[in-house]
């Protein structure tokens, strides 16, 4: 094949495999968090949230109780296997929780939320704790 046209080719690929990604987290997942947690330095207390892409760069909207509480930015992160169950993974220090990544079962690829300044400090003094909440797609 001529150099010429593999790029080209290549890059329509990347944009198929991306948006596909995306496509999977568009429905959103739903979970019931038994906890207060932090997203984009919001606070939410404990309910039931819907958590979903909006759009191809990976924004995030979270819900919860039927109105949009927050967006906020992602970026694509990767498995070694598809994922058996949809789940929220939150890093938690102390009695605080911080949304950290999104699963959707059978699915290798997430998304994971950038850390905030407050998280970051909290990290300087301690490891945190993985807490992962099962979700529904």
């Amino acid at each position: 094949m001529k150099r010429k046209h593999f790029f080209p080719l290549l890059a329509a690929m990347v944009v198929l495999a991306v948006g596909c990604a995306n496509a999977q987290l568009s429905y959103g997942v739903r979970a019931d968090i038994p906890f207060a947690f932090t997203v984009a330095n919001q606070t939410f207390p404990a309910g039931q949230y819907t958590v979903k892409t909006i759009n191809d760069m990976g924004f995030l909207a979270i819900t919860g109780n039927g109105s949009a509480l927050t967006m906020t930015n992602s970026q694509a992160t990767q498995s070694a296997s598809a994922q058996k169950m949809s789940k929220l993974v939150f890093h938690k220090y102390g009695d605080r929780y911080f949304l950290y990544q999104v699963w959707v079962q059978g699915e290798d690829q997430g998304r994971e939320i950038p850390s905030t300044k407050v998280e970051r400090e909290l990290a300087s003094n301690r490891k945190p704790n993985a807490v992962a909440v099962l979700a529904a797609k």
